[in-house]
């Protein structure tokens, strides 16, 4: 692939709009995004110096041309999906939402878990304490949505899990293309298109860390990220939000109504 490698830096001629419409939207594009943020390796991005000289590393080629081939995607996307790739995690990303928020680079993060499974009960609603217990259970085995509710839990993964400074943050890839990645955008896409995701990762964790009291979870939840891949190309696309206890409180209450 050297003859290729050494047309890559081309990719650098086209605008990021360009770019984008070079990686077509779709599942596709989606699934190939997550599955190579899964299985790549960190520390090579960490210690590469750029996009172009990390795709040099023939291991990392290697699994981005096996990977985009597989999905159906174009050899001319892969510096692109390079590029999205290493400046996701080589961007320092906000922890907060103040221009004084701390900062960090999400390939330094030592601490961190992909594709991390959950599995929880639906918070119950007491005035169903009446009903018999099978009935309970039929009625629980539900699709919430894109949700798998079994027997009166639900099933899921969060896509990237990170600690930093004793905080606990958990990331959502998306790889929508939207007309920009201005906060506002991304705040409106996340508001209309993914609150009761961001609600379940929020109680998963809380169940899953035992962040039961007010205490232990201001102290150790940091936040949710959601990362709008293509939006990293311009070094922008991170929408965070971090609840607070009396939020983990409403999300308990609304996934209770919710079930029934």
């Amino acid at each position: 692939h050297q003859h290729f490698l050494e047309k890559e830096n081309e990719s650098n001629i086209y605008s990021n709009e360009s770019k984008n419409n070079i990686l077509p939207g779709g599942t596709q594009t989606g699934n190939m995004m997550h599955e190579l943020l899964e299985y790549l390796d960190f520390e090579t991005i960490r210690i590469s110096s750029s996009p172009e000289n990390w795709l040099k590393q023939p291991c990392v080629y290697e699994k981005i041309d096996s990977i985009r081939e597989r999905h159906n995607r174009s050899k001319e996307t892969i510096p692109i999906i390079a590029e999205i790739i290493w400046k996701t995690m080589r961007t320092n990303v906000r922890l907060g939402t103040y221009e004084d928020s701390e900062q960090v680079e999400l390939a330094s993060c030592k601490k961190n878990l992909c594709e991390v499974d959950f599995y929880f009960p639906i918070p119950s609603n007491d005035s169903f304490v009446s009903k018999d217990l099978e009935e309970l259970k039929k009625e629980a085995e539900l699709q919430l949505g894109d949700w798998n509710v079994d027997k009166g839990f639900v099933r899921g993964s969060i896509d990237f899990v990170f600690e930093h400074n004793s905080r606990i943050y958990l990331i959502d890839w998306k790889s929508n293309m939207l007309k920009d990645y201005h906060p506002k955008t991304l705040e409106n896409e996340v508001s209309k298109h993914y609150m009761l995701q961001l609600q379940i990762y929020t109680l998963a964790t809380s169940y899953w860390f035992n962040l039961d009291s007010k205490e232990k979870f201001e102290k150790r939840f940091g936040g949710v990220l959601y990362i709008f891949l293509r939006g990293m190309l311009q070094r922008e696309g991170v929408f965070f939000f971090r609840p607070v206890w009396s939020d983990l409180l409403d999300y308990e209450k609304i996934l209770s109504i919710e079930k029934y």
